[in-house]
């Protein structure tokens, strides 16, 4: 039984240095020659690492040696939920704004056939690029 509590106590020091180090990468937008700001470059590999923490930390928790960590498997496991769901989201946000971006900034004509959604979607262009200048 110590041998088995020393193995979850393993994986959890793993799954934290797999994490500490981990980063995001960004890149910089280009709409033709004009700086856009920043975005998030793919998270596949990001998401992969999510997965297996997850399915690692799942069994774990599932183990009948893991009530002296219980804790901990239950903080890394609302962490690696909480990362994946907000990346999945930044990249929605992303996507749409590329999206919305190209209607609104790449063509004047459409602003101003819209030009109440086109003011409403120069605030959030600014803001966007503000966060993603941040990030």
């Amino acid at each position: 039984s110590a041998e088995r509590e020393i193995q979850i106590e393993k994986g959890l020091k793993e799954i934290e240095m797999v994490w500490e180090d981990k980063e995001l990468e960004l890149y910089k937008y280009m709409r033709g020659t004009e700086d856009r700001g920043w975005g998030l470059k793919p998270v596949d590999e990001i998401n992969q690492s999510l997965d297996d923490a997850a399915v690692y930390l799942s069994t774990m928790s599932a183990s009948k040696f893991a009530s002296a960590f219980a804790e901990d498997l239950k903080k890394w496991t609302a962490t690696v939920s909480n990362i994946a769901e907000t990346l999945e989201v930044w990249m929605q946000v992303q996507k749409k704004w590329m999206y919305l971006e190209s209607i609104f900034i790449g063509s004047d004509d459409i602003a101003m056939q819209l030009p109440e959604e086109a003011k409403r979607f120069e605030g959030i262009d600014e803001s966007y690029i503000a966060i993603m200048q941040e990030s």
